[in-house]
């Protein structure tokens, strides 16, 4: 063979060695590098948005600088990592921790004496986004910050209970609590009633060591924060956005998008048009209204929008100081529930894109599956209003409206804030109340006569907010939390419920550890709840999430309490 063809052949044979000796791919291999003549591939890069600014990346400091900022949650879990974390159906999973403590695994144990332990185990690798390891030291530190009564900017009311934290080993700390508490497994989280995420005790001891004073002023909060979470914030502009990128070591796995950018638009006009422009091609948590949503949906062509039920929009008799008395009266109540026809509210007011509530625990809650069926419902059912309304004496005057055996018209104040579906609200169910023979005075609150605690606290016939769903406004419920003139008419019962055997049902769930048997404590409430019409629930509200359609693996349906955010390390885009 001449010596050409022969090298030729030579070299061919060695270029089909090569090729079956390489492997077949896996990160850091050969094989692995794209065939784009040496060069790497582009960097994935998504762009989100937020309605402003923030002051740190701390839930506390934020409400602090100037109240709950939507998206501010989504983006403190964008950058920082609790123990455990809510998914898109509310219900924890671990995070930091290799498993959420219940007393099924013997992680939460509770003692004849009341008091508890919960034991949580830190996943192997898991590290600050600085490189060092995250251990049972750092929990232990940020007790003992949220505990220190000279910071009361990050108090939470859950580690009031705590009695004491320690580190077994660096990867195993123990915590003692001195009462039975229902949401200690939701301990060191960025959602829930406790929401204290952790604190890395190599950065922040030693200021916290030498001057309190000015610890929550500390650089670190903002432009030198340092978290554990799965992006790591890089310049920040102030009032026009924020660069997040990809945290190599988040213990859940590197993200597979490498950069987020965030950007600050507190206009919605403005906001909705950088969506359908493409510019913007997710709004981060509850960043767009209704109305919004409806317009997304019906103009964007690039995306999809979904709606989730959140909190219930209800009515809150007054059951303290009723007047007339009869709101006092269960019988009346539901009366005036099956007057109303809830699901045209769903229809004409949300465009049938949430449903009828008849209990204040929302769909999408961890809890609802358990508890929906030991609700009372009442449907839409004028001649069973008629029946109960004749049956407490009532009697159709000439004019159709109802009135007392003495000749009194019934009549019933409804009133409200002027926030717009609260007032649309009031609207219909006064019109459905005037229809059915109810006579109602129809009253608009002012921002100011709605931070008058007495006259909040003091309405006659019934006030229509969205406010306290969920099983965690079960406590609200409590005579102790009775508005009244002994605690400055600030209490958390908006309907100044009081009685004895409905505590000890309330008593009962707060202290009930094992999942099932919470629920069927959890069950009597709605019973309860429901059967005497505590609240006349109406509907659950639509919270809308929008997502261009080159960003996957974003859950769309959204439980009330909750971020899509949970998840962003498996976001990915087409």
């Amino acid at each position: 063979m001449p010596r050409a063809p022969r090298a030729a052949a030579l070299l061919l044979l060695v270029l089909a060695l090569a090729a079956c000796a390489a492997p077949s791919g896996g990160r850091g291999t050969e094989a692995a590098q794209p065939s784009d003549g040496g060069q790497s591939a582009a960097p994935k890069r998504i762009v989100l948005s937020i309605t402003s600014d923030l002051a740190a990346f701390r839930s506390q400091l934020n409400r602090a600088a100037g109240g709950i900022l939507a998206g501010a949650p989504d983006l403190e879990q964008l950058v920082s990592a609790g123990l455990v974390i809510q998914d898109h159906q509310a219900k924890l999973q671990p995070q930091l921790a290799e498993a959420v403590p219940t007393a099924e695994n013997g992680l939460w144990k509770v003692f004849p004496d009341g008091r508890m332990e919960t034991t949580w185990k830190i996943r192997e690798g898991a590290t600050w986004q600085d490189g060092a390891p995250f251990t049972a030291e750092d929990a232990v530190f940020t007790t003992l910050v949220v505990q220190d009564p000279e910071l009361p900017i990050f108090r939470k009311v859950g580690f009031e209970l705590v009695e004491s934290t320690y580190a077994l080993d660096p990867r195993t700390f123990i915590v003692t609590w001195k009462k039975p508490f229902i949401d200690a497994d939701q301990m060191f989280a960025a959602t829930g009633s406790v929401q204290a995420l952790p604190m890395p005790r190599h950065i922040l001891e030693p200021a916290y060591r030498d001057n309190k004073a000015s610890f929550a002023d500390l650089p670190y909060w903002s432009d030198d924060f340092v978290g554990s979470g799965p992006y790591k914030p890089r310049d920040w502009v102030r009032g026009s956005s924020l660069a997040l990128d990809a945290n190599d070591r988040y213990v859940l796995g590197r993200p597979k998008i490498d950069t987020i950018e965030v950007r600050f638009i507190p206009d919605p006009t403005t906001m909705i048009a950088n969506v359908l422009s493409g510019a913007v091609e997710q709004p981060l948590g509850r960043g767009v209204t209704f109305e919004q949503g409806l317009q997304l949906r019906d103009q964007w062509r690039d995306g999809q929008v979904t709606f989730s039920p959140g909190s219930g929009i209800k009515l809150w008799p007054q059951l303290l100081y009723p007047n007339p008395a009869i709101v006092g009266d269960a019988r009346f109540r539901r009366a005036a529930l099956m007057a109303i026809d809830r699901q045209e509210l769903v229809d004409t007011l949300l465009a049938g894109q949430s449903e009828v509530a008849h209990t204040t625990v929302a769909p999408g809650d961890a809890e609802y599956a358990d508890v929906v069926g030991s609700a009372v419902k009442y449907p839409y059912d004028t001649r069973q209003t008629a029946q109960i309304l004749e049956g407490l004496g009532y009697s159709k005057g000439p004019d159709g409206r109802y009135r007392d055996p003495s000749g009194l018209p019934l009549t019933v104040e409804l009133r409200s804030s002027p926030m717009d579906i609260l007032r649309k609200t009031k609207l219909a169910v006064a019109d459905n109340w005037q229809t059915a023979g109810i006579g109602v005075n129809v009253v608009d609150d002012s921002p100011q006569s709605r931070g008058d605690n007495e006259y909040r606290a003091k309405f006659p016939g019934f006030d229509i907010s969205r406010c306290c769903s969920g099983t965690e406004s079960f406590a609200s419920f409590r005579s102790s939390e009775a508005r009244t003139a002994q605690n400055r008419y600030v209490g958390e019962n908006s309907i100044n419920y009081v009685n004895p055997e409905f505590d000890a049902l309330v008593d009962r769930y707060l202290t009930t550890i094992p999942w099932t048997d919470r629920m069927r404590a959890a069950g009597d409430i709605v019973h309860h709840m429901t059967d005497q019409v505590l609240v006349l629930d109406q509907y659950y509200d639509a919270t809308p999430t929008a997502t261009n359609n080159r960003i996957v693996n974003v859950p769309g349906k959204l439980a009330r309490s909750t971020t899509n955010a949970w998840n962003v390390q498996q976001w990915d885009v087409r």
